[in-house]
């Protein structure tokens, strides 16, 4: 076991039975081929075997976790809670990526680790997945004092009723007053949905606030290009509404033209009958996709398409009918089945 190349050897005689007891051994021999060892091989080194031997390192256990969950995040989902504790005491920089990840963590305990540890930031974002916004907020605002993390929570959770309680706790400080309105004169913060006029007038008389001329001129000058924006693109979708109606028009309004061959798609019989032969309809229907039918033949599919639904009427007579009231009548669309039916099989795959 303390050959350095003992976990090649493992590996390749299989031998996890073995040294499935001396977990610690390895790491000490070498933490790095150890954790790669029990991480590749999760079948024949259960994660809760190696956990048991692992309580009274926790630092080890740590590492082994961590490594685990950096691999495959449901290996270990059984212990995210106790990383909780693991990151905030070992990484507790990567504490909160693991909160933005992690699916199984239970929030109430995660709170009182971050308050224990006075971890602002994960904090913030475990209250924030607790639905505890307004609590959060104020955290950001009297603890971090940061306007820019402040507004990027509120996008976070879509909330823009949070703005208000935002301008509300800057009015507290003109260093905040002016941070926010540092926020509102760049195009990001025009882009937002605070009211510039809404957070002014709220501003306590005989509040001083340095360089407020060039911050309400900044405010102006970015809501003023925000407007230009979205005028030029309300013009150009507008141009494209306008160019495509005439592309519809005219497809609508143009001429389809029919062969003297072309045949009903429904009977195969010539739309024309020839010379000397029974002419069953004089009128038929021509499809924008190019699909010509005879009424008659038309309506009878139809009818074979609705028996389920209602009996159909008597055809005798149907080419006398008028084929848009046919098709109301039992509520279907006049479209080309044949074009109908492709449509159908092609969204069933």
């Amino acid at each position: 076991l303390g050959r350095s190349d003992v976990f090649d050897f493992i590996q390749r005689h299989s031998l996890f039975d073995a040294v499935a007891d001396k977990v610690l051994a390895f790491m000490d021999l070498n933490l790095n081929c150890a954790l790669q060892l029990l991480v590749d091989n999760v079948e024949r080194l259960p994660v809760e075997h190696v956990v048991s031997q692992l309580t009274g390192k926790p630092y080890y256990e740590h590492l082994y976790l961590d490594r685990l969950f950096k691999t495959d995040a449901r290996r270990g989902a059984l212990y995210h809670n106790r990383q909780v504790e693991l990151y905030a005491e070992h990484e507790p920089e990567h504490l909160l990526p693991f909160l933005r990840t992690s699916e199984t963590i239970n929030w109430k305990a995660a709170l009182q680790v971050c308050k224990s540890k006075s971890m602002i930031r994960e904090t913030v974002f475990v209250m924030g997945r607790m639905g505890d916004t307004h609590n959060a907020l104020k955290l950001i605002m009297t603890k971090l004092k940061d306007v820019k993390e402040a507004v990027g929570f509120i996008m976070e959770h879509q909330d823009d009723d949070l703005f208000d309680l935002l301008i509300d706790l800057c009015l507290k400080s003109a260093h905040l007053i002016s941070d926010l309105l540092d926020h509102l004169a760049s195009v990001e913060g025009a882009m937002r949905t605070i009211d510039p006029l809404t957070l002014i007038n709220k501003i306590p008389a005989g509040v001083e606030i340095p360089g407020l001329r060039d911050k309400l001129v900044k405010i102006v000058r970015h809501n003023s290009l925000t407007k230009e924006l979205k005028d030029g693109c309300l013009d150009i979708l507008q141009k494209d509404l306008v160019d495509l109606d005439h592309d519809l028009h005219l497809g609508h309004t143009q001429a389809i033209q029919v062969r003297p061959t072309a045949a009903c798609l429904a009977c195969g019989d010539p739309l024309r009958p020839m010379q000397g032969q029974l002419d069953k309809t004089c009128n038929v229907l021509v499809f924008f996709c190019g699909h010509t039918y005879h009424i008659g033949c038309y309506q009878q599919q139809v009818s074979a398409l609705l028996t389920a639904k209602a009996k159909p009427p008597d055809i005798k007579g149907l080419e006398r009918w008028d084929v848009q009231d046919f098709v109301a009548s039992y509520n279907v669309r006049t479209s080309c089945l044949q074009c109908s039916t492709l449509k159908k099989r092609a969204r069933k795959g």
